[in-house]
């Protein structure tokens, strides 16, 4: 919701308006500058140059003077526009450098930190901050992101160099099962050569060549003399 403002002229309250048709209206010259203004129907009413919602036109206002050393001393700059003073601030300009204007000090000297201009530097200033601090919070969450997705990439490489692993252990497993495979003797041989029992120390058949214990009566197994 738009903030209202109230102006009050002698007995008279005129309002409510927005902001920014207080500030058209003052500056086609409609509002008397020393009228009162207010926020609230029956606020605190302020001078223009006290009243926050007018810092615009001060920045915009032009016949300024600043004293460039001392308070109110002969080292008078101006006149110049609030915007102009705006841009020296930090510079040549600090919070307590002496500064005039017919409307928005009433003709006084007063420290620069006292008016308008500095709500405006400071409202500049915080805006900053703020844009500062949402650029660091975009840095941090694109490093948040980058580093969790680069978590992410080392997890699935591990996991891939896991299976990896696990893929070769297999495949040595497999070789290892079929080598002893491949090593276990036929038991149907063993069974078919075990009954013969070769005596070297007996003759031998000359026609079967077989081993026999007592050949002049024929060989045992093929009955050849």
């Amino acid at each position: 919701m738009s903030e209202e403002i109230w102006i009050k002229s002698g007995d008279k309250v005129v309002g409510p308006g927005t902001v920014e048709q207080f500030l058209n209206a003052f500056r086609k010259g409609t509002l008397r500058a020393n009228s009162t203004f207010s926020t609230q129907f029956a606020g605190n009413w302020l001078p223009l140059s006290e009243f926050p919602p007018a810092a615009p036109l001060a920045v915009e206002a032009n016949g300024w003077f600043w004293v460039s050393r001392g308070f109110a001393s002969d080292d008078q700059i101006g006149p110049c526009a609030g915007k102009e003073l705006l841009e020296e601030r930090g510079q040549q300009i600090s919070k307590a450098t002496a500064v005039v204007h017919k409307v928005f000090t009433r003709g006084e000297w007063v420290e620069f930190q006292t008016t308008l201009l500095a709500v405006t530097h400071q409202n500049a200033l915080a805006a900053k901050e703020a844009e500062a601090l949402i650029a660091r919070q975009k840095q941090e969450q694109l490093r948040l992101e980058r580093a969790q997705q680069e978590a992410e990439t080392a997890s699935q490489q591990q996991i891939a160099a896991q299976q990896q692993i696990a893929t070769q252990q297999q495949a040595a497993a497999v070789a290892q099962s079929a080598s002893l495979q491949n090593n276990i003797p036929d038991p149907q041989i063993q069974t078919s050569e075990s009954p013969i029992n070769y005596n070297k120390s007996a003759a031998s058949c000359w026609y079967c060549e077989l081993p026999n214990e007592n050949l002049t009566v024929g060989c045992v197994y093929c009955r050849m003399l």
